[in-house]
């Protein structure tokens, strides 16, 4: 918060859309100590009929975009964080629209595959293809999280939640985890077991199959998530931002799918040695092992993120020096104290 000697702040948004700070009125901006009598001293008589002095820390009315302060220059200091855009209010509708879309149809592919992976995991007795369909329900979770999150970030805040429902996204993604080491600890069991016991059967063309169908499959979606058209901004330039492609549970999607992608490709050399080799059907437990690392590591920065997330520490995108003295060096602004920045997703 910032703080000033004199009196009736008028309170403006800082770039991030994250500090509110204060910013005295100047003296022809405001009237103080207005009196009538003639007896008042000078320096006590308010300006007759003053103008307010438009400045670019105005508030627009209720409901109109709030102009950031992009390249706030002040003895010599500037600072434009980048990514920021020229509206507190970035019209978000189109690149959601796109988003869900996009998460839908990558929704529908990985539940149609996962069930194909499930049966022919099964018939072909591989614990690396249930490993990998238990990898696709992860990832539908992930989509149906993403999804939720772009519906319900589009719900406006109330009186119960005041800063909306942003962070519903961080506990569904939390949920996600879970089910997925869960699932994970359960195959890495039946894979040692495999090794211990040594009494399974591998079906080599039933898993050549149906892990070359996955790559196919897996293809198709991170084309899906990460194609689309382009858009123009207000003032004519086209834009990336239209494509959907930058929203964060796309983003996270395609990382979902680029691990899912690895996988695949793991399972299929594994079922081409064993189609080519019989005796070396010991490799199934092992490729289970792998893909099983291949999921911890992909969900490892999901739950640290949610973790910052959660606990509400400085977002790691930002510069806390750099902020502070950009705040500290705006004009009408004589001390920054106690400063708070954290992110709601």
């Amino acid at each position: 918060m910032a703080e000033s000697r004199k009196r009736a702040p008028k309170v403006i948004v800082n770039p991030l859309d994250r500090v509110f700070i204060s910013k005295m009125p100047t003296r022809e901006e405001a009237t103080y100590f207005a009196q009538s009598d003639s007896d008042s001293p000078p320096y006590m008589k308010a300006p007759a009929k003053a103008e307010p002095k438009k400045t670019p820390y105005d508030l627009p009315d209720d409901g109109a975009d709030v102009p950031l302060l992009n390249g706030v220059v002040s003895e010599g200091f500037s600072y434009n964080p980048p990514g920021i855009t020229d509206f507190c209010k970035e019209p978000q509708s189109v690149t959601d629209h796109l988003a869900w879309k996009k998460l839908v149809a990558a929704t529908t592919m990985c539940l149609i595959f996962m069930v194909i992976e499930l049966v022919g995991g099964y018939v072909a007795g591989s614990l690396a293809v249930m490993t990998d369909a238990a990898h696709l329900l992860s990832d539908c979770v992930g989509f149906l999280v993403g999804l939720f999150a772009v519906w319900i970030s589009g719900q406006p805040p109330n009186n119960r939640f005041t800063f909306g429902y942003h962070r519903a996204e961080v506990l569904g993604a939390l949920l996600s985890i879970s089910v997925i080491w869960i699932l994970t600890g359960i195959f890495i069991y039946l894979a040692v077991e495999r090794l211990v016991k040594d009494d399974f059967e591998i079906h080599a063309d039933a898993m050549l199959i149906v892990s070359a169908i996955g790559i196919v499959i897996n293809m198709i979606m991170g084309s899906v998530l990460h194609g689309g058209g382009h858009s123009h901004s207000r003032d004519g330039r086209p834009t990336a931002r239209g494509t959907g492609a930058d929203n964060i549970n796309v983003k996270a999607a395609v990382i979902h799918v680029l691990g899912d992608l690895i996988q695949s490709t793991g399972v299929f050399i594994s079922a081409l040695i064993i189609k080519l080799y019989p005796s070396t059907k010991i490799i199934d437990p092992w490729c289970t092992f792998f893909c099983c690392l291949v999921v911890m590591i992909s969900t490892v920065p999901v739950l640290r993120q949610s973790v910052w997330v959660l606990l509400e520490s400085f977002p790691p995108d930002m510069d806390y020096r750099l902020l502070y003295m950009s705040l500290s060096r705006l004009e009408g602004v004589q001390d920054v104290h106690s400063l708070h920045v954290w992110a709601l997703t």
